[in-house]
């Protein structure tokens, strides 16, 4: 139950996780059984045939000198049907990823299925008359055996398929003698490719009986004989490679939790965003949160500019209304009367940008955000966003109430920080605590929905947007504002390019002045910097998932912290993903010594007080370092987090004889950061200067399990 009463946002259907599970075994079945079998089986029968060529004529050793009885047992009964399986599903994955269209995918994989089904039936029909698979190998026949008149050079017919056929005779066939595509054959043989091959089918001696009908001849007595299994078969093999093939297309594979859907499988669900309806609205920190805010919201229809002249000239199709005090009115329905009485009722009308969601195609997306500026410090907001549609009415969304900061040096305020979110109850009880603390704001550190960069989980960030909407709402009923750094379940990766973070850029406008770009996922920048009033610097980076940390991004850093010297500005934040100094074994060492080469220096020089690490999923507190070493002043910068906001733990030991450690727990967290107050918000520490500043390392029952004070 969600802490304020009302119904937590929908899961994913239970119908939906049961279609996923058979995919999700059999690809592992695939992946993990059927080619390490049918290697293993090869690289055997490549073995042995090697071996044979030193003892003599394999056609005078019995059918285990070629395969351990598993291998026969395994070829004749499921080797055949585990390749038709495996090259299936290989078509199914190209569909699923777009690469081949779903109807291509469904006729190759009904012509493979039912092309199969056949040549078993052919080579079952062949089996039961004595015959074989051959492979014909040239024979040079002893002069006292060969006739006047006849040729002293023929061909005999090795069944790959039946080895002791023909062994009876008394001809010798010497290993050397057998060309390569006989080897070949027998290899076809144990992966179960021989049925595919097209020789005429042979007698089951060289010599007394004239070949049977050809290959078509064979294959059509196969069908006939066994009609009854071929049709019923034959029809549930199509239908199966229908259900596949219309159902992949367009693949999610989501992480903590783990969720795999399909566009099929997402049309058995109601999206979360409606059209006639404003889908979902959320703060993020602007350039300076003391007396300015980005409002953004999320659309299904076009906000469209209405042709009273009014409107045209402002060019107001979005909207965003607000005012320090609340107006009632009804949400998200078709409103007809004339906007400017409730633009009167509120104060304050400012027009929204808009770009278009490219990435989603399964359904329109925009999303719309509002500069809002000119606000007093440490004050009270309603805000409320709108659009006008086709019709001339318009829609209104939820009213979000919101706080400014203070603006002076000495400013009380309190925020939240973390990254590596889930979606389970962890992550639900964490989200809780946070919103409890009354945060003026919560900085996350990336990896936030985990949609892995796949346009199709547009979905996962629907659900996240819910959540965030219905449990960070604090008991006062604000909305808590975000900073974001990216990480690299938001692009493919780290090292990544821009345009790979399909989402993060579009969704989360974080400054000022930004244009309705369509390629804003392209040209916003990863890394920039917030003032909380005149008293903090907060900075978010990118630690190499989008951009390197030398260069442009170290010249920023730079700038900015001297312009705080400058400005006298007390209080210096930094917050990115991957950690310098981890609290295990380092995944990414070039990231962290580029950090430490061109970050830390900075940090030390510019007093940062502390920095928010992320990636490693649980949590740290270092020892405060300055240099590149321990500090003996007393005064350095803290290193905090790396980040488990309620994901999973990945269970790796922890490292506590590093230098800069001083604690660590593999435990789910967020981090309650005090600024210029006399007690921290949960209550463990007191100041002792009015400058302290307070960490809590709060667990997901509200504990606080560390603390930290630290002077400016």
């Amino acid at each position: 139950m969600s802490h304020h009463g009302h119904r937590p946002p929908p899961e994913m259907p239970i119908p939906v996780k049961m279609f996923m599970l058979p995919m999700v075994i059999i690809t592992v079945c695939i992946v993990f059984v059927w080619l390490p079998i049918n290697l293993f089986i090869a690289f055997r029968l490549i073995r042995e045939r090697l071996r044979s060529s030193h003892k003599g004529s394999p056609l005078n050793e019995s059918r285990t000198c070629f395969l351990p009885l598993i291998a026969r047992v395994y070829r004749e009964h499921f080797a055949y049907w585990f390749t038709i399986a495996g090259v299936s599903f290989m078509i199914v994955f190209a569909v699923a990823f777009d690469k081949i269209p779903w109807h291509v995918g469904f006729v190759f994989i009904s012509l493979l299925t039912v092309m199969g089904l056949a040549l078993k039936l052919r080579n079952v029909h062949l089996r039961e008359r004595g015959l074989a698979t051959c492979c014909f190998v040239p024979f040079h026949a002893p002069a006292a055996t060969v006739s006047k008149g006849e040729p002293t050079t023929t061909s005999i017919c090795v069944a790959v398929d039946q080895p002791h056929i023909g062994s009876s005779t008394s001809i010798d066939v010497k290993a050397s003698s057998l060309p390569t595509h006989c080897e070949m054959s027998t290899l076809g043989y144990s992966t179960g490719f021989d049925d595919i091959k097209k020789p005429a089918p042979a007698s089951s001696t060289y010599k007394g009986s004239s070949p049977p009908c050809g290959f078509f001849g064979s294959l059509r007595s196969g069908i006939r004989r066994r009609l009854k299994i071929f049709v019923p078969f034959a029809i549930i093999f199509v239908t199966l490679a229908f259900l596949l093939t219309m159902a992949a297309p367009g693949i999610c594979i989501e992480v903590n939790p783990v969720a795999i859907s399909t566009a099929y499988t997402r049309s058995l669900q109601p999206s979360l965003c409606q059209p006639m309806s404003v889908c979902h609205s959320y703060f993020t920190v602007p350039d300076d949160l003391s007396t300015s805010m980005i409002f953004t919201f999320q659309t299904r229809d076009l906000p469209i500019v209405p042709a009273a002249p009014e409107h045209r000239v402002r060019n107001l199709a979005g909207f965003c209304l607000f005012s320090n005090s609340s107006h009632p009115i009804p949400t998200n329905a078709t409103i007809t009367k004339d906007l400017s009485q409730i633009e009167a009722a509120y104060g304050t009308l400012v027009v929204a940008r808009t770009i278009k969601a490219d990435e989603i195609t399964e359904e329109t997306r925009f999303v719309s955000w509002c500069d809002v500026t000119n606000l007093q410090p440490n004050s009270t907001y309603h805000f409320r966003a709108g659009y006008f549609v086709r019709s001339g009415a318009f829609i209104l969304g939820p009213e979000r109430k919101v706080r400014t900061a203070p603006s002076d040096r000495n400013g009380s305020y309190s925020f939240v920080t973390g990254g590596d979110m889930s979606m389970d109850e962890s992550n639900t009880k964490l989200l809780v605590q946070s919103a409890r603390s009354e945060p003026l704001f919560a900085a996350v550190g990336g990896d936030i929905a985990y949609d892995n960069a796949f346009s199709t989980c547009y979905r996962r960030w629907d659900r996240w947007f819910a959540r965030w909407n219905e449990y960070m709402t604090t008991p006062q009923g604000f909305s808590v504002p975000m900073v974001l750094s990216v990480g690299n379940h938001e692009a493919s990766g780290f090292f990544a390019q821009p345009k790979d973070s399909l989402y993060y850029n579009t969704y989360f406008p974080q400054q000022l002045g930004l244009p309705a770009s369509p390629t804003a996922n392209e040209d916003r920048l990863a890394y920039h910097a917030h003032r909380i009033g005149n008293s903090t610097l907060f900075m978010s980076l990118d630690s190499w998932v989008m951009t390197p940390m030398a260069g442009a991004q170290t010249d920023f850093i730079r700038d900015q912290l001297v312009l705080a010297e400058q400005q006298n500005v007390p209080v210096r934040f930094a917050m990115y993903h991957a950690s310098l100094f981890p609290a295990k074994e380092d995944e990414f060492p070039i990231i962290s010594e580029d950090g430490l080469k061109h970050w830390e220096p900075l940090f030390s020089q510019y007093k940062l007080a502390a920095a928010f690490e992320n990636h490693y999923h649980l949590y740290k507190r270092t020892k405060l370092i300055q240099q590149g070493k321990v500090s003996e002043s007393g005064h350095g910068t803290l290193y905090i987090g790396d980040g488990s906001w309620g994901i999973v733990s990945r269970n790796s030991a922890i490292d506590l004889t590093k230098w800069w450690m001083e604690t660590a727990q593999d435990v789910a967290f967020v981090v309650s950061v005090t600024v210029n107050a006399p007690t921290s918000k949960y209550g463990s520490l007191i100041a002792e200067t009015p400058s302290d500043i307070m960490f809590e390392a709060i667990g997901v029952d509200g504990e606080v399990f560390d603390s930290w004070r630290q002077s400016t």
